[in-house]
């Protein structure tokens, strides 16, 4: 690069309570009126070198030997913060004495002159920085730059570097400021510096001021024609001590690194050996190869596998979920007859709080491996699973590299949480499509993270995926997972799990035992049926928390002859309140016309849907529509449009209209599913809506205790749709008595607990002739079309 010029002319930037010294970076704010104007002008005509003279807290005129420091102007970092405000990052360079003050406006111009030490010591260098380093008192933030500064400008500038690292007071800094002699700079400043650092007497027994500094070869990095110093580069020293990089160098062979990639790692080790220690690259290459030493290159869990045992410690997990556990025992079964399966990978897909993540440390555990959970609920970024490339700034490795040295073995249990939530990429890439060389088998043995940019095999973990939904996971990564559902609990099931788990659990935490608290069965039921609404049993440990809570304030309060305290179901309302849920039984009741009950399913299992079905009337001038409100999806406005027009077609055969007209002719439609905040969408409300639609023209109300799922052609045929299993839970938790389900659902009905099926009364239908049939009493079609009256 062109060397700069310092010119004997220098605009002068005055600064209050601080001083700039040689060799020294200082970030200095412009406030007053002269100085902004400077600051202008070094924006517009590219100034790189000022004169910056310090003065004691109020602005003084500057005037004739005055002493400033030249200063190398780095950065103007920010504007207007604080309020008429400049930032400048600046770095002293030499001392200068104003010789001529040539104007004041609209800032200060002088003729100034280079000052120069006569006087330098040999070894002022080398005494210096020993015992530096010895003593290890020199704040952080100033070490490198302090050893840069010695290896790029003179040795004499040692002394002004440790007085700007130590804080010296503003009057001790500016007494070194104004020594031009540097003898009698090293008599102020050397006492600061052994106050600062401890007595030592070998810091001063070294010291002879009589001695000269020699010329250093080199040249340094930013030049000037006329800088009053001959510069040079130092001997470079490495960052790490000897025993630190011995210590890392022993790690590195203790890793057991595969023989292809010893090569490359040593390369970088002689790298780190040869670096200096102010090099930017120093701290990133050692905490790359520190990663590289931890990760476990050749580290296994030693695998234990008895499938007998599995099946114990699987009930004694988890209650329930038994076509799940049948599918655990028979993928390690294979794994105890053929250790080295591969490519299975295992996606549990369920709603919230059955136990998806715990059943994956379970298997963790009957494996004897170590378990390592990454939640990837709301990554957007393919660097979340790859890693960043180690050219960026704070660049780290990916989750999959940092989870397996989490745990320390290179065959680890991952569970990939919530698979179905990742984000959609963009710019920083997709980590759908990352995942895919992490869970194709016949990749990940050479699965390369971006940060590492060295092979790691991934063949041994055994990877598990969970999700609440299947339908928001990509297709070419869904085709890596072999799905296993985990459906919801019946109430049985939850009284059992609260029994078994939870209560003791929630017991346990809140200090009580048996004989403080005893909830009765009845009152486990009115929590479980009043107060959640879940396929899962979060929820319900919430309450049974809350309920433990309130005895725990009264066992505080009382004294022990009024425990045990027993909490039946009439107290439990006065302990939660009241219930939030116990007005679905509404649901059950006959309702009015135009009002139906569907069944709907989501990643929180199932859930009841109300559709409602109203007359309004249409706006003079403008033709009658369909109206659809409730935050619906695309496929149930169409299920909505398509049940609608069906009705409009089947309007005459159910006696609805005379053979001609329409049902648009004098009035608006309007469609409404209730919660209007939750997002429905699917095929599954046809026939729901279309029984809404039957009932709101007939003016007969759809039978009570009565629900039904399905999608409606155009033609009235009533298709399978899915989450029957979820959808009849929710009919039985919510008291419901009959469900129409399509006929071609039948199969479905052998995973359905027999709890359930013994109270639902399941009718199967093929065309929504046979769902009006069951709907309405005493509706039926028209024959021949001679039109028959409905119970109107």
């Amino acid at each position: 690069m062109e060397p700069v010029s310092i010119p004997d002319k220098l605009p002068i930037l005055t600064i209050n309570n601080e001083v700039l010294l040689p060799g020294a970076p200082m970030k200095l704010e412009v406030g007053s009126n002269s100085n902004q104007s400077l600051m202008k002008d070094v924006l517009t005509k590219g100034l790189k070198i000022i004169g910056v003279i310090p003065f004691k807290d109020e602005f003084d005129a500057i005037k004739k030997d005055d002493v400033g420091t030249v200063a190398l102007l780095v950065r103007i970092s920010s504007f207007n913060y604080p309020e008429d405000t400049i930032i400048v990052m600046t770095l002293g360079l030499c001392r200068f004495i104003v010789k001529k003050v040539l104007s004041s406006t609209p800032y200060f111009l002088a003729k100034v002159e280079l000052h120069k030490d006569v006087y330098v010591l040999e070894n002022l260098k080398d005494i210096m920085l020993p015992v530096i380093d010895r003593i290890g008192l020199l704040p952080l933030q100033y070490l490198h730059h302090f050893k840069d500064v010695m290896d790029n400008f003179p040795a004499s500038y040692i002394i002004d570097v440790c007085i700007h690292a130590i804080n010296a007071s503003f009057e001790e800094k500016l007494k070194v400021l104004k020594a031009l002699d540097l003898r009698e700079r090293i008599a102020i400043g050397v006492p600061l510096i052994m106050n600062f650092f401890g007595n030592e007497n070998e810091l001063k027994s070294r010291l002879s001021p009589e001695r000269s500094l020699p010329s250093i070869p080199g040249v340094s990095v930013i030049k000037f024609k006329n800088f009053p110093f001959s510069q040079g580069k130092g001997m470079q020293r490495p960052y790490l001590g000897d025993s630190d990089l011995e210590e890392l160098e022993q790690r590195l062979e203790k890793s057991n690194l595969p023989e292809h990639l010893i090569k490359i790692v040593n390369k970088d080790l002689e790298k780190l050996k040869r670096l200096s220690q102010f090099s930017p690259d120093n701290s990133v290459l050692r905490n790359y190869l520190e990663f590289v030493a931890d990760l476990p290159w050749s580290v296994s869990s030693k695998e234990t596998l008895d499938v007998k045992a599995a099946k114990v410690q699987l009930d004694i997990d988890h209650y329930g979920m038994e076509k799940l556990k049948k599918r655990i025992i028979e993928f390690l079964a294979v794994r105890q007859l053929k250790t080295n399966v591969k490519g299975v990978i295992l996606c549990f897909i369920g709603p919230p709080g059955v136990g998806k993540t715990s059943i994956g440390r379970s298997i963790a555990h009957i494996l004897n491996r170590k378990f390592q959970r990454i939640s990837l609920g709301g990554v957007s970024n393919q660097s979340d699973i790859r890693g960043h490339r180690r050219t960026y700034i704070g660049a780290m490795p990916g989750r999959i590299l940092h989870a397996i040295k989490t745990a320390g073995t290179n065959n680890p249990v991952i569970l990939l949480d919530e698979i179905d939530k990742l984000g959609s990429g963009g710019y920083n890439g997709d980590p759908k499509a990352a995942l895919l060389e992490v869970l194709d088998p016949e990749q990940n043995m050479h699965f390369t993270d971006h940060y590492l940019n060295l092979p790691f095999d991934l063949s041994n973990v055994t990877f598990i995926a969970t999700a609440n939904t299947a339908r928001t996971i990509p297709a070419p990564l869904y085709d890596r997972l072999e799905v296993i559902n985990v459906d919801g609990y019946t109430s049985v099931e939850k009284y059992h799990i609260a029994v078994k788990y939870l209560l003791p659990k929630q017991l346990d935490l809140h200090g009580l035992g048996p004989d403080m608290l005893q909830l009765t069965d009845d009152g486990i039921y009115k929590i479980i049926n009043e107060y959640t609404k879940e396929a899962g049993v979060r929820s319900l440990e919430r309450q049974l928390a809350a309920v433990c809570r309130s005895i725990a304030v009264k066992v505080a309060e009382a004294s022990e002859d009024t425990l045990p305290y027993i909490i039946d179901a009439e107290h439990i309302e006065n302990i939660l309140g009241m219930a939030p849920y116990y007005g679905e039984e509404i649901l059950t009741t006959p309702s009015h016309p135009g009002v139906a009950l569907g069944l709907a399913w989501n990643g929180r299992g199932g859930t009841l849907l109300v559709v409602e079905a109203k007359r309004v009337p249409k706006s003079k001038g403008h033709k009658a529509k369909l109206i659809l409100t409730g935050l619906l999806g695309s496929v149930m406005k169409e299920s909505a449009q398509i049940a609608f027009n069906w009705v409009r077609s089947a309007a005459y055969q159910y006696g609805i209209v005379k053979e001609g007209n329409d049902l648009l002719e004098k009035s608006d439609i309007h469609i409404h599913f209730p919660e209007g905040a939750i997002n429905k969408e699917g095929p599954s409300a046809g026939v729901t809506i279309a029984t809404a639609l039957i009932s709101l023209f007939t003016g007969i109300p759809v039978t009570s205790g009565l629900a039904m799922t399905g999608e409606l052609t155009l033609q009235g045929l009533v298709l399978p749709v899915g989450g029957i299993k979820e959808k009849l839970m929710a009919a039985h938790r919510a008291g419901i008595k009959r469900v129409i389900i399509p006929f071609k659902c039948t199969k479905t009905l052998a995973d359905i607990p027999s709890c359930v099926l013994d109270d639902l009364k399941i009718i199967t239908v093929k065309t929504m002739d046979d769902v009006i049939e069951t709907a309405f009493e005493g509706l039926t079609s028209v024959s021949n079309h001679n039109l028959l009256s409905s119970k109107l």
